[in-house]
């Protein structure tokens, strides 16, 4: 179970980003919410995950980049819990 206001600071290079605990990956469907590892501040190569966005987004790379992002990768599956009240 996770929060989904958590977050925490990653320093590199001189830059500096607030990124939440948990993120959404993949597209579609196929979507799931994981923690993960930070790869560092590098270009994606293809199928590599990145974080780009004010309101920070997880994408998929489908060939190699040039410029430079915060290239993550899945490592624990999270699930959020909802509770339904009923009489």
């Amino acid at each position: 179970m996770y929060k989904e206001d958590v977050t925490k600071i990653y320093q590199q290079d001189g830059k500096k980003w607030i990124i939440p605990v948990v993120l959404l990956f993949g597209k579609g469907l196929k979507r799931w919410n994981a923690q993960y590892k930070i790869l560092g501040y590098q270009s994606p190569k293809k199928g590599q995950f990145y974080l780009s966005g004010a309101t920070v987004e997880v994408y998929e790379a489908y060939g190699d980049l040039t410029d430079k992002f915060l290239v993550v990768e899945p490592t624990t599956e999270m699930r959020r819990v909802s509770a339904w009240v009923g009489k």
